[in-house]
């Protein structure tokens, strides 16, 4: 029996790790290797998904969105126009109803039902003249030349004659039935043409005082524009104080005391004084002149002021200033 030797001996380990990498590298069985694959493509395809319909989702809910606002305004807008047509046609009602008892809606039906009765009364009088003519035209045939008229004309003139005095009575009623009518639309306008007569009177009574005051107050102007002239150009005396002693002062006392006893009080004089001061007072303060204010006013309106070029050139120069200011902050130190 041979010994082993060492050449033997490091062929052996060298098998042996070979045989252990070879185990190693083996693949594993197909149904592990298909699990996993499954997995993976699963995963894969699961996040594939969700990327290609998240923009579709936040689209569906935009729209979601965007539609209960249209919902919501055509709401709101059914809603304003059902109120907006109840509205005008409570006001059509209203207007018509108040149209119809109003003086010019009377005065219209009073014109047509006028002119209506103006045809029918000529047509009935055209044909009144007409019967007449055609009935005295046979009496003479019959009782100067004895000849004898048709039965036919006969029936024709009798129902003629009938259906003339139907439309003379229906002419009679419409006359009778529009009487009350007319008679109140003419009582209303008697009574407004007598108050506007007695209206344009009063105004023809108002308007000449009116003239009247204002040429009497023309005149006190004048004479107090007078009156303040002279005394611009005359000058004025120094006023002389008559001091008076102390029994003269409680004396006058005494006697404007007295004088304010017997005085009768007259509550309606007072108060007509006092609405009198009262509009005085209003009168100054709305009509107050400032020199100034009108000074300047006169100066604008009369375009006085010196030409800037305007806005346009405030911008301008405006601009131009401030990149003027922002060169000389940045400018770079020499």
């Amino acid at each position: 029996m041979s010994k082993a030797t060492p050449l033997s001996d490091s062929m052996k380990s060298r098998r042996q790790s070979t045989n252990n990498l070879a185990l190693e590298s083996k693949p594993k069985k197909s149904g592990e290797i298909t699990k996993s694959g499954n997995k993976l493509e699963e995963s894969q395809s699961g996040d594939v998904f969700q990327g290609k319909f998240t923009p579709a989702k936040h689209q569906l809910q935009n729209l979601r969105k965007e539609l209960a606002i249209v919902k919501q305004t055509y709401r709101d807008l059914e809603r304003d126009m059902v109120k907006s047509l109840t509205d005008t046609l409570s006001q059509t009602i209203a207007l018509k109803n108040k149209s119809l008892n109003s003086a010019e809606a009377q005065r219209a039906s009073l014109n047509s039902t006028r002119d209506r009765m103006e045809k029918q009364s000529e047509i009935l009088r055209k044909r009144m003249s007409d019967l007449q003519d055609v009935v005295e035209e046979l009496r003479i045939d019959v009782t100067l030349r004895k000849s004898k008229p048709s039965e036919a004309r006969m029936t024709f003139l009798m129902q003629e004659a009938l259906s003339l005095r139907a439309d003379i009575s229906d002419f009679c009623d419409l006359v009778e039935d529009v009487k009350p009518s007319w008679k109140k639309t003419w009582e209303d306008e008697l009574q407004t043409i007598v108050r506007e007569q007695a209206f344009h009177k009063d105004q023809e009574g108002i308007s000449q005082d009116l003239e009247d005051d204002h040429a009497d107050l023309l005149d006190v102007i004048q004479a107090i524009q007078q009156v303040v002239e002279l005394q611009a150009n005359t000058k004025t005396a120094p006023v002389e104080l008559d001091v008076i002693s102390a029994d003269e002062i409680a004396e006058a006392k005494g006697g404007l005391f007295q004088e304010m006893l017997g005085v009768d009080a007259d509550s309606g004089k007072r108060l007509k004084a006092l609405e009198k001061l009262e509009r005085m007072r209003q009168w100054e303060k709305e009509n107050k002149v400032d020199e100034f204010q009108q000074e300047l006013g006169d100066f604008v309106q009369g375009r006085k002021l010196k030409k800037t070029g305007g806005t346009e050139e405030l911008d301008r120069a405006r601009s131009k200033m401030n990149e003027q200011l922002l060169k000389g902050i940045y400018k770079a130190p020499s």
